[in-house]
């Protein structure tokens, strides 16, 4: 139980770096498509 709750701050650090790459990736994508409707 102890070890779990120790852990959690680990999770979160992961799931905040999860969601930060999915932001790069979004950016990219929107980028892209944004790129390709000017041509």
């Amino acid at each position: 139980m102890l070890q779990s709750c120790r852990n959690v701050p680990e999770i979160e650090k992961g799931y905040e770096k999860v969601i930060e790459n999915m932001q790069d990736l979004l950016e990219l994508f929107l980028s892209v498509v944004v790129l390709n409707k000017k041509e």
